[in-house]
């Protein structure tokens, strides 16, 4: 009997143990993580162009994941394919099997709004990205529901292996590639001009969004800003929300100072003599 339980116990270990290294090699993506991935309230698609269409017959190679998407880069290195991750739709599809009934109940109701509400938030942000700061945010093409006339595309996983996505059947957006914003501030350090565009530039485009009223939960200059051809770029869509509160300029000066705390400290540490260039770009918002 005890080597019996034994037996069970290393099969199932094993199988836990091949799922975690796949998991890991492979970085989190799976083809099932793609299916049903639309939004919740399906819209009209725009007609993709001829320029969309030829930058999709390109391979695009696994290059990351955050909460919201996977990413793909084009062979060409100029454009992100992001495929929306259906973790809340999943979650949403699994949570209906569970009865509504006792103490179980307002447990399953409470997951079952909270996966709606960040499943309708995820793409309301990519919408208002896409509306308001298509440019800013280097935005090529949404695409939201299903609809008839995207192309099959392949994409490359991170173990090398080839999949063929129709694109009709998912959502997606394109985004132009960036250079993420530590490594290029690095590459501005030698010349105080450059760092102090380079440093307008974020500032600028932190502003901006608070000028049309626009919030973001995360605004992480480390991760989630960029730089193309000297502008600065977001990279992360959201999650944006509205917020006409911060229109009002003493209400901007409180929250890019509180954004720019974690960039004063890389100064700090890598570039102290562009400390006092921060300073005023930020004094003269």
């Amino acid at each position: 009997m005890i080597k019996k339980t034994l037996l069970v116990i290393a099969t199932l270990l094993s199988f836990w143990g091949a799922a975690r290294f796949t998991h890991h090699q492979t970085k989190g993506f799976r083809l099932s993580k793609l299916i049903a991935n639309t939004a919740p309230i399906p819209v009209s698609q725009s007609p993709i162009s001829l320029e969309i269409e030829k930058i999709l017959q390109q391979d695009f190679h696994y290059l990351g994941r955050g909460l919201q998407s996977f990413s793909f880069v084009s062979e060409d290195g100029t454009t992100v394919l992001k495929l929306f991750n259906n973790r809340y739709q999943n979650r949403l599809f699994w949570l209906q099997f569970l009865p509504g009934i006792g103490p179980l109940k307002n447990w399953r109701d409470t997951k079952i709004a909270y996966n709606q509400r960040k499943w309708k938030e995820a793409f309301a942000s990519y919408e208002l990205a896409f509306e308001n700061l298509k440019n800013e945010a280097g935005l090529l093409f949404l695409h939201t529901s299903p609809s008839k006339d995207c192309p099959i595309v392949t994409i490359i996983d991170n173990l090398q292996i080839a999949h063929r996505i129709d694109l009709s059947t998912a959502a997606f957006a394109l985004q132009k590639k960036m250079d993420t914003a530590y490594p290029y501030l690095n590459s501005c350090a030698h010349d105080p001009i450059q760092i102090k565009n380079a440093l307008s530039s974020l500032i600028s485009l932190l502003k901006k969004k608070m000028d049309l009223g626009i919030g973001d939960n995360d605004p992480l200059i480390r991760t989630n800003f960029g730089f193309i051809e000297k502008q600065a770029m977001q990279i992360d869509i959201g999650p944006f929300s509205w917020d006409p509160s911060l229109k009002n300029i003493d209400r901007q000066k409180v929250e890019i100072a509180k954004i720019t705390v974690s960039l004063r400290h890389w100064l700090e540490k890598h570039h102290p003599e562009h400390l006092q260039i921060l300073d005023e770009v930020l004094e003269n918002l």
